[in-house]
């Protein structure tokens, strides 16, 4: 439980306005975080909608993935092929503090919503602009989805099984970008509260994934005159998932101590010695899961989560969806899941903001 339910009430955004004209996936999950930090969100869509409407599963017609993109905001329908589509427009963004948009270079000129015209309008406006490559170089025109930056930014590569790249089958790029998205806003508001003043904020999804991959993925790319060949498939954290006799089961010994604890877990002290003796490190972790392996298969997920518990081995049982929001932990206390009522798709479970808040201090001791 990420906080108690009276830090949930908390909404550090309480009165902030956000017109989120994106589409897709993150620029609404960049305005959704806003919202659930206590924003009023306005959705401006143009009269089809927000293609997102028709992807992935659909309850009455209605795209179940639209619906965890957008929730929490009021939803208008705006036409900006028309002038009045884009007086209507201006309207909304004279009276906001955040404009979200992912339109491609370029559009936001051809529109009429230049730099010089929103800071005419309301100089106290923060525009995020999130396009795929940014604004200029040799890709900034060209179409971009999360696959797309998934192959350009190394990480399908990364993620090869049997010499084949594969694409995670999550949206991870897109979804990062809109926490990052949203993290830049919040950054350009404080500034505004000391400046008084708006601006742009440019978000680009490979460099958003470039700084997102970069800790571990480019660890051996780090050191400019390193070119050892780098295999993926050997990394540590490809052999970390074990089979039970009813299931699967993850196991992290991230140290020496872990290596320790996971081979008294299996019972097999004898594999200490041995294990010291590698001397090639990127050989140990796999030859300390195959041999956990050969023992795990013989008895249930839950004799070994108990034996690793007691060793203080990090691990954890693989579960599916459903296990996942049946596990107690996940439940534990207000959870981490809430139900909302909506009028169109009836009862939907949704994802409480994981931060808390607490003010500590007291007010009468703050210095004006």
């Amino acid at each position: 439980m990420p906080y108690p339910p009276e830090a949930a009430a908390t909404r550090p955004l309480e009165g902030c306005v956000a017109v989120d004209a994106s589409i897709y996936l993150a620029g609404p999950l960049a305005g959704l975080m806003l919202a659930d930090l206590g924003a009023e969100v306005v959705k401006v869509e143009p009269p089809k909608g927000d293609p997102l409407r028709r992807f992935g599963k659909r309850r009455n017609g209605v795209s179940l993935l639209y619906a965890n993109m957008n929730r929490d905001k009021e939803v208008s329908t705006v036409d900006l092929k028309t002038p009045d589509g884009v007086a209507q427009f201006w309207r909304l963004l004279r009276g906001a503090d955040v404009l979200l948009e992912n339109w491609r270079p370029g559009v936001a000129d051809r529109l009429g919503f230049s730099d010089a015209a929103l800071a005419d309008a309301n100089p106290r406006l923060v525009h995020c602009s999130i396009t795929g490559f940014g604004h200029d170089g040799p890709r900034s025109r060209l179409p971009a989805f999360d696959t797309v930056v998934q192959a350009l930014s190394g990480l399908a590569w990364f993620h090869s099984r049997d010499r084949r790249p594969q694409v995670l089958r999550t949206y991870l790029v897109d979804k990062v970008t809109g926490v990052f998205a949203a993290q830049a806003v919040l950054a350009a508001l404080l500034e505004r509260e000391r400046t008084g003043r708006g601006g742009r904020v440019d978000i680009d999804m490979l460099a958003v994934a470039a700084y997102f991959n970069f800790p571990d993925l480019f660890a051996s790319r780090t050191a400019v005159d390193d070119d050892e060949p780098f295999d993926p498939e050997a990394e540590p954290g490809a052999n970390c998932v074990l089979r039970t006799a009813d299931g699967w089961i993850v196991v992290a010994p991230t140290g020496g101590r872990h290596v320790v604890g996971a081979c008294r877990a299996a019972g097999h002290s004898e594999w200490i010695d041995e294990l010291r003796s590698v001397r090639d490190t990127r050989q140990l972790n796999p030859m300390l899961m195959s041999r956990l392996e050969s023992v795990t298969v013989t008895a249930p997920t839950s004799r070994w989560l108990a034996a690793f518990e007691a060793e203080d081995v990090p691990a954890a049982p693989v579960l599916d969806l459903d296990g996942h929001l049946a596990d107690e932990h996940v439940r534990h206390g207000a959870g981490l899941y809430g139900l909302r009522q909506d009028p169109e798709l009836g009862t939907l479970r949704h994802t409480r903001y994981p931060g808390g808040f607490r003010w500590t201090s007291d007010p009468s001791k703050i210095r004006s």
